[in-house]
């Protein structure tokens, strides 16, 4: 659009945040602001908040129902048809801009699809170029009507465009010579007009068309970086037009579809503009004023470079010359103009088309987890961080068992964050379908309400697209749904050949895991992660005691299994010293403790300590799941990882347990003691004990010798 009146100020106002749509009190009551106090003093008062506004939050921090982008979009491409009797014709008057010619040529003989005729005229272009170079296009395309015509002085670009509009025989699309079209473009541009009531103009997304501006509103952007106009069309092809469509007070002339009739019944552009701006302003009023209406077309992408005809002094001369031509004509246009800026109806789709387009033309990755803390969160956010860093795409889906009940579905660019919600599973597949992957990481599925569906989900994602399923053994939840594996004594069960055996202890076991899942049939268990597994391209465990518990239970899938321990090499450097002064044995214990991860192995050891009054402490440095009260235990609670040298050095630990009594997967913890050179004793059990045998100053133990090892007093004696 060559005007539009307060753009750059009223950007301001929506940088503060997200307008509901619904709310047109406060739109109006925003414009009066504007009217009466001018546009700083009205953002001063927003941002004090000295009225309130509704909904006004980032789409980035909030989340957003999974039904709006639902309605917004196609599960495939979608090219509307209609008839039409006779071809549609394309205006396009040219002064200079020999270097946009070409491009824009081919663009049109090459993706447009239905028949058309080219209508062409040289305003005197001031390059001598110009005029044969557009010749020889039109003799070489014999079978294309070009009709060329020469003017001979510059009338300007209103004049070229009423002369050239006089020559239509049917709605007409009116284009800039600075633009390249899409496949497809005109059935999507032209639709509106042919098979709609009363449609004056249509206007499609662009780089530089201010309302109609894309990635970013009401700027002048180049095309996404990286991307040609087919590239970021093909997105644009999935938006649902009849629901996404809006009313807009002007149609934008860099690629404007024109209707034919409302032109014989007003007249097109009026010369009172002189060379131009403003004009399709006036006409798009006019339009409304007999009762039609303007489309920004949303399902249609078109490459504007912004080349102009004009000299930058002689655009903005010629804007303040039209701008009270404008208002003069059109006194309530400017209000309508800020009114559909502060909606802004359009960001959401903005948004999700921006991810739809790395999503569709980079490597882009699914990731299921669970809604926890721990290593497995700490292991896919770092995983997460990394993918974005190379400018991939992610789409996260998470269920949140404990609060909301809901499915949250992230979508991560370098550029963005997208967060969605919904309650249904049939719903998170349908945002699926929207999508395209290269990769399906299943974090975890952990407190899931319905395994059984999201396996099927992957299956059918699978079936549809080539793509690398990996399944990473956080913790043992496939092989059972006490993904601890403690039996019923809280005990390791070693995983039992007898079936029937895990069937009574997944029937009596009180362990955690029966909060959220109630499957007592270990076969019919495994028999579903089975088909997982079975289309699975890799099993990727941190540890080989992981491997060989997981191989227990799924004996085929050895080929299927990498083993890849996590680096977190040199995040800490070696600070232990050994202090002969100090006689006080100081146990430190690092990490969240549960009841699998020693919770109450630690509360026995400090009733021990205190019964035997022992010159020791306990020390755990992190979070602890049952309550101990003893001057021999201090808990310092959550704490900062990049701190932890200086928290251990500070509470003087003499060396750290590792108290967890099920076969962890890996051991962050355990690394990072190692990493600072501090004594340290483990249970012979998964992973810690895996790693520790090599250590020099570690110990792997069994538990009932744990008094012994760090007192000299056998269990027996305790």
């Amino acid at each position: 659009m060559p005007y539009a009146p307060n753009f750059r100020r009223i950007k301001k106002l929506i940088s503060l945040g997200r307008y509901a749509k619904n709310n047109p009190h406060l739109i109006s009551r925003t414009i009066r602001e504007i009217k009466l106090h001018g546009i700083k003093k009205t953002i001063t008062k927003i941002k004090n908040k000295s009225y309130k506004f509704d909904n006004l939050s980032s789409m980035s921090q909030s989340f957003i129902d999974v039904k709006r982008v639902l309605d917004m979009f196609h599960t495939s491409p979608m090219v509307p048809k209609f008839n039409t009797t006779k071809a549609i014709d394309i205006i396009i008057p040219v002064y200079n801009g020999k270097e946009y010619l070409v491009p824009l040529f081919e663009s049109i003989l090459k993706n447009t699809s239905m028949p058309f005729r080219l209508l062409v005229a040289d305003d005197k272009s001031s390059d001598s170029e110009v005029l044969p170079l557009l010749h020889k296009i039109k003799n070489d395309n014999p079978n294309i009507t070009i009709i060329l015509i020469e003017n001979e002085i510059n009338l300007g670009f209103i004049k070229t465009v009423n002369k050239l509009a006089a020559l239509t025989e049917n709605h007409f699309v009116l284009l800039n010579t600075d633009t390249e079209v899409p496949p497809f473009w005109i059935e999507r541009l032209m639709y509106p007009i042919f098979e709609m009531d009363t449609i004056a103009s249509t206007t499609p997304f662009t780089n530089a068309g201010t309302i109609c501006s894309f990635p970013n509103y009401l700027e002048d952007n180049t095309i996404v970086e990286g991307f040609n106009v087919k590239q970021v069309d093909s997105v644009f092809q999935y938006v649902n037009f009849k629901k996404t469509f809006i009313e807009i007070p002007t149609g934008v002339g860099f690629c404007m579809g024109v209707n034919k009739n409302l032109v014989d019944k007003i007249d097109m552009f009026d010369e009172v503009f002189g060379k131009g701006y403003g004009e399709e302003n006036d006409w798009c009023q006019r339009a409304i004023e007999n009762g039609y209406k303007n489309i920004h077309v949303t399902n249609l992408f078109v490459y504007h470079k912004h080349g102009g005809s004009f000299s930058s002094e002689e655009k903005q001369q010629l804007i303040r010359n039209n701008l009270s031509i404008l208002n003069k004509k059109h006194p309530t246009y400017d209000e309508q103009v800020q009114s559909l800026i502060l909606k802004n109806d359009l960001a959401l789709l903005r948004e999700m088309l921006v991810y739809q387009l790395y999503n569709a033309n980079t490597t882009a990755i699914l990731i299921f987890d669970h809604n926890l803390v721990g290593g497995a969160h700490t292991y896919i956010e770092e995983d997460i961080q990394s993918r974005v860093a190379l400018e991939q795409s992610v789409c996260l889906v998470r269920y949140d068992f404990n609060i909301t009940k809901n499915y949250t579905i992230k979508l991560i660019t370098k550029q963005q964050e997208l967060q969605f919600y919904t309650s249904h599973i049939d719903e998170v597949t349908q945002l699926l379908q929207l999508m395209k992957f290269n990769e399906i990481f299943i974090n975890s599925l952990v407190m899931y309400p319905d395994i059984k569906a999201i396996i099927g989900l992957i299956s059918d994602i699978k079936k549809k697209m080539p793509l690398n399923i990996t399944i990473p053994m956080h913790d043992f939840f496939p092989v059972c749904p006490n993904y601890t594996l403690l039996d019923e004594t809280m005990t390791y069960c070693g995983i039992p050949d007898d079936i029937e055996k895990c069937n009574r202890c997944l029937t009596n076991n009180k362990g955690e895991f029966k909060i959220f899942e109630s499957e007592s049939d270990i076969k019919r268990w495994r028999d579903t992660w089975n088909e997982l597994f079975h289309i699975s391209d890799t099993v990727l465990c941190f540890s080989n005691s992981s491997k060989d518990i997981f191989l227990k239970a799924y004996p085929a899938y050895e080929e299927k299994v990498d083993v890849i321990p996590h680096d977190i090499s040199g995040r800490y450097s070696k600070i232990y010293q050994k202090d002969q002064s100090n006689k006080e044995i100081r146990i430190g214990i690092l990490g969240g403790i549960n009841e699998a991860k020693g919770a109450l192995i630690i509360e026995k050891l400090v009733k021990h300590i205190e019964k035997n009054a022992l010159n020791a402490k306990v020390i755990l440095i992190g979070q602890l799941s049952i309550s101990i009260k003893s001057p021999y235990f201090e808990l310092t609670g959550h704490y900062d990882r990049t701190k932890l040298p200086e928290i251990v050095k500070e509470k003087n630990v003499t060396q750290f347990l590792i108290p967890s009594i099920c076969p962890e997967t890996f051991s962050y913890t355990t690394d990072e003691i190692m990493q600072m050179g501090y004594p340290l004793i483990v249970f012979d059990l998964g992973a810690p004990a895996e790693r520790v045998k090599n250590y020099p100053l570690g110990k792997v133990i069994e538990i009932q010798d744990l008094y012994e090892v760090l007192f000299g007093i056998s269990t027996a004696n305790a």
